[in-house]
C-alpha cells in the first residue's frame, strides 16, 4: 500500500511493503524542497569551461514500521515525468542498475544501487543515501527546456519485486532548470560552431564556423553590418596577411544581370553609358560581342548581341576612344595575333562594322592596353614563348 506522510520541512513518501518489511522514507532534502542543487564529483563530465556537473541531487532515508534506521542493499528506480498523471515507468523486473528502457510517461529515468559497503556516492549509511541523478542517463539541458512542469517518481525494490511509484509525484523545483543555463531555447554553445549551436569566440576572441560551406546570412531586407574597432575596419578574405578590404563606411556588394553565356578570357571597355564584353572563350574561342546599358543606381540593364568580330579571339586587350573600340592582339585558337579591330560605337549602344587597322609589332595575348590623349598603349603579355616587357 502506498501513502504520503509529511515530514518537518520535508515532503516524503512512505512505502509499507508489509508488517515485518522495513518501511521507506524518503526526504527529499534537495532540490525538490529547499531548491538546493548540490553536486558531487564522483563522475567526470566532459563539459568545457567551469559548467557544473549535470546532476541533480537527491537524499533518502531509509527505516523500518518502528523507525529504526536500516542498511543494507536496494536498488532504487527514478523517473522524471512532464505530468502528474503519466503512465509510470516500468523498470527491468529483474533490476540493474542503468538507464530504464520502458519510460512509457516519464521523459527520463534510471535505476540506482545502494548498499552499506559502496563507496561514498551510492552508499547507504545510518539509513541515508545520497544519489547523484544522471550518472546512467544523462540529463540535460533540453530535457528542462522541453516543458514548464517536470515531476519526480521514485520506486524502491524490496528484494522480490518493485514496490510500485510513490505517489504523489514530487514536482522539481527551479534549480534544476540551472541545467538549461548553458542553453539558449534548447541550443547549445560550442566552438567552433555546428549546426544548430550558438556562437562562441576562441581563446583569441574569433568565431569559427565548423561547416564545409559555412554563411552568415541575413533574414530580412535591412542591412547586414561588419563593424571593424573604429569608423574604418578591415574586412579579410582568405589569408588576412595578404587579402584586406578596407571599408571607410558601407560597402554593398550586389549581383546584376548576369552574362547571356559563361565566357572567361574576355576583354571588356565601358563607353557612354555601356558596357561591353568581346570575344572569350565559352568552351572554344568566340567573336560574341555583348553589351548592357549601365543603369544610374549600378545595376546593369539587359545584354545584347551585337557585331560580331571577324575572327573569333580570346586574351585580347580593348579601349575605347573618340567613338570608336579597339580589340588589340590575343588568341584566335590556333595562334597569337597581331591583328587590331577597331569599330564604331553606335548613340545606342550598338557597334558598326570591325575593321582592321595598323597591327602591333609582336603578336602577344594576355596583355593590358590604356589609352591617352590621342595615344594607344599596349603594355606587356606573352608572346608565345615568354612573358614580355
Amino acid at each position: 500500500m502506498l501513502k504520503n506522510v509529511n515530514i518537518s520541512h520535508g515532503i516524503a513518501g512512505r512505502l509499507n511493503v508489509g508488517s515485518l518489511l522495513p518501511v521507506i522514507v524518503v526526504l527529499l532534502v534537495g532540490f525538490l524542497v529547499f531548491g538546493i542543487f548540490i553536486t558531487k564529483p564522483i563522475h567526470a563530465v566532459g563539459l568545457s569551461g567551469l559548467q557544473p556537473a549535470p546532476y541533480l541531487n537527491y537524499q533518502g532515508r531509509l527505516e523500518n514500521s518502528n523507525g529504526n534506521l536500516l542498511t543494507g542493499n536496494y536498488y532504487v528506480a527514478f523517473c522524471i515525468y512532464t505530468s502528474t498523471t503519466a503512465t509510470a515507468c516500468a523498470p527491468a523486473s529483474t533490476p540493474a542498475t542503468g538507464a530504464i528502457t520502458t519510460l512509457n510517461g516519464a521523459v527520463w529515468g534510471e535505476v540506482q544501487y545502494f548498499s552499506s559497503t559502496n563507496s561514498p556516492s551510492n552508499e547507504i549509511e545510518n539509513g541515508v543515501f545520497n544519489a547523484n541523478l544522471g550518472i546512467y542517463s544523462a540529463l540535460s539541458g533540453s530535457l528542462f527546456n522541453s516543458a514548464s512542469s517536470f515531476y519526480l517518481g521514485v520506486n524502491v525494490y524490496n528484494g522480490s519485486a518493485w514496490d510500485g511509484q510513490m505517489t504523489p509525484l514530487q514536482q522539481i523545483d527551479q534549480v534544476a532548470y540551472a541545467m538549461d543555463t548553458a542553453m539558449l531555447d534548447g541550443y547549445g554553445a560550442a566552438t567552433p560552431t555546428g549546426a544548430n549551436q550558438i556562437v562562441l569566440t576562441n581563446s583569441s576572441g574569433y568565431i569559427t564556423l565548423s561547416d564545409t560551406n559555412p554563411q552568415i546570412n541575413a533574414t530580412g531586407t535591412n542591412t547586414l553590418t561588419l563593424n571593424g574597432s573604429g569608423a574604418t575596419g578591415n574586412v579579410c578574405f582568405f589569408s588576412c596577411t595578404t587579402s584586406n578590404i578596407a571599408v571607410g563606411t558601407t560597402l554593398n556588394i550586389s549581383s546584376t544581370t548576369p552574362l547571356l553565356t559563361a565566357t572567361d578570357q574576355a576583354t571588356s571597355v565601358v563607353y557612354n553609358g555601356y558596357i561591353y564584353e568581346i570575344g572569350g572563350n565559352n568552351g572554344s574561342v568566340t567573336t560574341t560581342v555583348d553589351y548592357a546599358p549601365i543603369n544610374s543606381d549600378g545595376t546593369l540593364g539587359t545584354w545584347t548581341a551585337t557585331t560580331s568580330l571577324p575572327v573569333a579571339t580570346e586574351q585580347a586587350t580593348s579601349v575605347v576612344y573618340n567613338g570608336y573600340v579597339y580589340e588589340i592582339g590575343g588568341y584566335n585558337g590556333s595562334a597569337l595575333v597581331t591583328t587590331v579591330y577597331y569599330a564604331p560605337i553606335n548613340s545606342n549602344g550598338t557597334l558598326g562594322s570591325w575593321s582592321t587597322t595598323t597591327p602591333i609589332l609582336l603578336a602577344t595575348d594576355a596583355a593590358t592596353s590604356v589609352v591617352y590623349n590621342g595615344y594607344v598603349y599596349e603594355i606587356g603579355g606573352y608572346n608565345g614563348s615568354a612573358l614580355v616587357t
